[in-house]
């Protein structure tokens, strides 16, 4: 079983951090179960986080702002693997979509072959134009649903769908603060902060030498 943490949860909801830990393990386990192939080259931790990414694009000049309700991110504990960073608002608010969520995470993880890359040429693609970018990561990931049975490939459609609702942003987002992907790096990685930016610069130079 993957490592679920309680690394940043607040002293308040450590009490109940055990229905939380149970939540994401059903959840996780029904994913997991539910893969048609060995693709999924290691089991990724979850890292439930009191906070969330909120990035903001300019489409057709008008400012649109995204939240990220969970992301994969290289894991705190070894920078070479990925992770999944749910926000507990998402956890205990809407835990009936859980499944889903979790599911279009690992999608993202199996596409990237369970890999933490970084190139140049990805850093362009991000200033040339974030919401392609965006969009491109998220089609790789749907391309990836072909290795989940049902019913969770139905869940994770679902979640697609859910997640782009204005009212799941309201029912996640209420109470809970919204920080930028500085922000995220910062409290994540907190000591580690410097040693995270180095491994990234050498991915960087890797990719040049390739």
């Amino acid at each position: 079983m993957p490592i679920i943490s309680s690394k940043y949860v607040s002293n308040d909801k450590l009490v109940c951090f055990e229905a939380i830990r149970k939540t994401i393990e059903l959840s996780y386990n029904q994913v997991i179960e539910s893969l048609t192939e060995k693709v999924l080259y290691y089991m990724p931790n979850v890292y439930p986080i009191p906070f969330m990414i909120a990035k903001t694009y300019t489409v057709h000049a008008k400012i649109v702002r995204a939240l990220f309700y969970s992301i994969v991110y290289p894991d705190k504990s070894n920078f070479e693997m990925l992770a999944i960073y749910p926000a507990l608002t998402l956890i205990e608010r809407l835990p009936e979509h859980l499944t889903g969520a979790i599911g279009h995470e690992i999608a993202h993880i199996i596409a990237l072959e369970g890999k933490v890359s970084i190139s140049k040429s990805d850093l362009y693609s991000i200033l040339r134009n974030r919401e392609e970018n965006a969009k491109s990561k998220e089609k790789k990931a749907e391309a990836a649903y072909k290795y989940f049975n049902e019913p969770v490939l139905s869940e994770i459609i679902r979640w697609d769908r859910i997640s782009m609702q204005k009212g799941t942003e309201e029912i996640v987002s209420k109470d809970i603060q919204l920080i930028s992907q500085q922000g995220f790096d910062r409290i994540v990685f907190q000591e580690n902060i410097d040693h995270f930016y180095d491994f990234i610069k050498s991915k960087l130079a890797k990719s040049e030498q390739n």
